[in-house]
């Protein structure tokens, strides 16, 4: 069962989230056209590597400011997530991780990103 939360107040928010396994596909020519995620997709030949990812687990927080013209918003978001190597039956994880800040005028819209 998966389970979204976004909570605000003043200018923070927060947003929390779980899903047991990847949203499928729903449309598209390929296997693999159209997801909702960016889970690994499955491999064309029987040798490629076949990897399910589960249980992720994604948290994002973000602070909205402005100074004088310019709205800001400064965050990081995180998610972490179980993988299931079909080919070997070993298991792993994985996470990504990032810092964020965008700045916008009325003629001006800058956003930068690091992540891990």
């Amino acid at each position: 069962m998966s389970s979204c939360y976004d909570l605000s107040q003043d200018q923070q928010s927060w947003s929390f989230g779980y899903f047991p396994k990847d949203g499928g596909n729903y449309k598209g020519d390929s296997k693999d056209a159209s997801r909702y995620s960016a889970n690994f997709i499955e491999g064309v030949s029987d040798n490629a590597t076949q990897i399910d990812e589960k249980n992720m687990l994604m948290m994002r927080y973000a602070y909205q400011g402005q100074k004088d013209t310019a709205g800001y918003t400064l965050g990081s978001s995180v998610w972490y997530s179980f993988l299931d190597n079909k080919n070997n039956n070993k298991t792993g994880s994985r996470m990504n991780a990032n810092v964020f800040g965008q700045w916008a005028t009325p003629t001006y819209d800058t956003t930068l990103t690091f992540g891990y």
